[in-house]
């Protein structure tokens, strides 16, 4: 059996004037923009560098060497998110990866918050059709806004289940802190509310074509978004997307439209990737931008 090893570092800059323990910067919005340009309907694809966030059970499948880099923009605050991902294929088994997550804007240039993640994915066939990975993360919290004054340390556990019993048609499912805890230097401990998301995908003239439905809900709500997303690529060289994220938690909130566009080219054995997501936010973060630049190569 193959072995496969990634390491990832991502860099992400988010504006989350929410308690940590509600999520907060550990929010599950997403990094990669064509994940995001699809609704955030990609554990049932869950392929590239991406999964290691999307559902780490993809690891199983990855081979070639890359590089990928993200740029994101949040509305018309001055708050940035990026996304460094190395992946180092067929070197043994597991991924690693180091979060670092800034807030703040001009408006409340007084109030800090950093919330830093650091982790390590794993993931490996348990069937021929089956794959299984895990995620621990090291949390690490520091903010002085209002209802957040402090330092706190914890740990996190996410897992992942991907299986393709056929070549058209993939199933997957990841859970976000499936077991947390994190303690303050109040000496309080708390635990981030688990997250899961499962969905499929259907794959159509040799991945050309995709498209694909998830569920998402939490510990305390059983179904709070229903994503779909599609892909579709002209020749092989630019690929259209478009996703919903339809919202189905307690109260009105509307959902977000999403779009994007890649474009990937061959050069010298290297692929070279650029991608493009745009989410229709609405409320205080508004329209949110996201670009990457993605190289592989065996």
């Amino acid at each position: 059996m193959k072995k496969i090893f990634v390491v990832t570092i991502l860099i992400s800059i988010m504006f989350a004037p929410v308690r940590a323990v509600q999520r907060g910067s550990f929010a599950t919005l997403g990094y990669t923009p064509r994940a995001l340009a699809m609704g955030g309907a990609f554990v049932g694809i869950a392929d590239g560098p991406g999964t290691s966030y999307w559902n780490p059970a993809g690891l199983s499948y990855l081979r070639d060497r890359g590089l990928l880099v993200m740029y994101g923009k949040y509305g018309d605050f001055p708050v940035y998110s990026g996304y460094l991902a190395i992946l180092q294929g067929n070197q043994g088994l597991g991924g690693g990866a180091i979060t670092w997550e800034y807030t703040g804007s001009r408006p409340y240039d007084r109030y800090r918050m950093s919330e830093n993640t650091i982790t390590y994915s794993w993931g490996n066939y348990i069937a021929p059709i089956l794959s299984f990975g895990f995620r621990a993360k090291l949390l690490l919290v520091s903010s002085n806004f209002e209802s957040i004054v402090g330092n706190a340390r914890g740990w996190s556990v996410d897992i992942g289940l991907h299986a393709k019993p056929i070549s058209w048609f993939s199933w997957g499912l990841t859970v976000w802190d499936l077991v947390s805890r994190l303690k303050w230097d109040t000496e309080r401990t708390e635990k981030l509310p688990f997250t899961y998301q499962t969905g499929i995908a259907l794959h159509y003239f040799e991945n050309r074509f995709i498209l694909a439905s998830d569920l998402k809900g939490e510990s305390k709500e059983t179904a709070t978004d229903w994503r779909f997303g599609a892909e579709l690529w002209l020749g092989r060289v630019l690929a259209l997307r478009v996703g919903y994220d339809m919202k189905l938690g307690k109260g009105y909130e509307p959902g977000i439209l999403t779009a994007g566009a890649g474009f990937s080219i061959r050069g010298k054995g290297v692929r070279y990737a650029l991608d493009y997501a745009f989410l229709n936010q609405s409320g205080v973060l508004g329209a949110i931008h996201r670009i990457s630049l993605n190289l592989q190569w065996r």
